[in-house]
């Protein structure tokens, strides 16, 4: 494998699968929209808000690989830079997916009959993971570059997908606890919602700790290539993708 296709192949891999996600969330935005047009306010900024995060974050990358591919064409040297525009899209991915977390802790505190303890630990380990967000980011805006495999480097990028696998495994398993403790109790048409947002939770988690998982595995084993770029990409778009999905198909 050459040095550009360790390191530029993978980051463009990303950022093609990312703008298709933001087109596939565009469309259930549009969708939503024209659909449940008696919906709370409050809701439907929340929706506009998530959207335009996905643009600024199609737009930021978009302009990242133009420059990597483009204007430093043929510039090993500033292959190990990253530029403003990748950095912001990191900002703009860890305010989008923590914004989707806070939904589903949400979900969590209305099921378990809203109790106090659970938005309190899951939401911490949310804002944990952002703040290390912003200071991972905020280094690579003060410095040449974060270099990945550095001391420093790994404590960042171990920390996010470690935390964020844990985060999400443990989202869905209460999620799933409370979900199976109100079926009991439901009645038979209530039952089959229930059923359809268990499935739905299970794949969730499923799918966001996989790319962690797979975010992680690259980062530890290929220390050589920035193939964990693409799951790094990746992640924010899964969690858009899921929670615009789960609104449309009015599970949430």
């Amino acid at each position: 494998m050459s040095l550009f296709e360790a390191t530029l192949g993978f980051a463009l891999c990303g950022v093609f699968i990312s703008l298709f996600m933001f087109g596939v969330v565009t469309v259930q935005t549009f969708t939503y929209y024209r659909t449940f047009v008696n919906d709370k306010p409050a809701l439907k900024i929340l929706i506009a808000l998530i959207w335009l995060l996905e643009l600024g974050i199609a737009i930021c990358i978009s302009m990242g690989i133009y420059m990597m591919l483009v204007t430093n064409f043929g510039n090993i040297l500033r292959l190990s830079q990253i530029p403003t525009s990748m950095i912001t899209a990191l900002i703009l991915g860890g305010i989008s997916c923590h914004l989707a977390q806070a939904l589903f802790i949400y979900r969590i505190y209305v099921l378990s009959g809203k109790k106090i303890v659970f938005p309190i630990v899951f939401g911490g380990l949310s804002l944990f993971l952002l703040t290390i967000v912003f200071l991972s980011t905020a280094k690579a805006f003060t410095t040449v570059a974060v270099q990945p495999h550095s001391t420093e480097g790994e404590g960042f990028l171990s920390t996010l997908f470690i935390g964020s696998v844990i985060e999400d495994l443990s989202i869905a398993v209460f999620m799933c606890y409370f979900l199976r403790k109100q079926k009991k109790a439901s009645l038979t048409s209530t039952g089959a919602l229930l059923d359809r947002l268990f499935v739905f939770t299970v794949q969730s988690c499923i799918i966001t700790s996989m790319i962690a998982v797979c975010g992680a595995i690259c980062f530890f084993t290929m220390p050589n290539n920035y193939a964990w770029t693409m799951p790094m990409i990746l992640i924010h778009s899964s969690f858009s993708n899921l929670i615009l999905s789960s609104w449309v198909s009015k599970l949430l």
